[in-house]
């Protein structure tokens, strides 16, 4: 399910005034590294933000790729990408160190020092996966099992961070988010 958008809509949010946005991507995967920049590319548009797509295919690569962000840019956005999360911690530091909220796409990279997120809740869909299981185990086609798309998500937001950052977080994103990290 594509967030991207919603993730953006909240981030600008929270950030609060904002010119321009930045979309780090992985162009190793290049059929959704493309799909990612123009939805958020749209979404920036929608919002009236400039835009930029940043590359990173390798963990070597992602400081090279904040050192290319132009200065009117206000904040990053992370693609979904197992590189990322792996370097969820550098990425955080990378972010600090420029002064840049960066929105994440799960919650442990919140935990490791990104601003924020809005996705999908993980244990509400390891705990649909269990039901799955347990049709297979009891003799269903896992062919003829519906697919389905999560249905809870939860916005997670770094207290700390945002301290660290300067930002004064609304407090009615305060009240909305599903989990605040103080």
């Amino acid at each position: 399910m594509d967030l991207l958008a919603k993730r953006l809509e909240l981030f600008k949010e929270i950030v609060g005034p904002m010119s321009g946005i930045a979309l780090l991507v992985n162009p190793s995967a290049p059929e959704s590294t493309e799909d990612s920049i123009k939805r958020v590319q749209v979404a920036a548009e929608r919002l009236g933000l400039t835009f930029q797509a940043t590359r990173a295919a390798l963990p070597d690569q992602i400081e090279r790729a904040f050192s290319s962000l132009q200065d009117s840019i206000n904040g990053v956005v992370i693609q979904d990408d197992a590189m990322f999360f792996n370097e969820r911690k550098r990425i955080a530091a990378l972010a600090l160190q420029r002064r840049l909220p960066t929105a994440a796409f799960v919650s442990p990279m919140v935990e490791d020092g990104a601003l924020m997120t809005y996705a999908s809740n993980p244990r509400a869909i390891f705990r649909r996966s269990a039901v799955y299981i347990d049709k297979i185990l009891k003799g269903a086609k896992p062919e003829e099992l519906p697919v389905e798309q999560p249905t809870n998500f939860e916005l997670v937001i770094n207290l700390r961070t945002a301290k660290a950052l300067g930002l004064t977080i609304p407090e009615t994103l305060l009240t909305r988010a599903d989990k605040v990290i103080e």
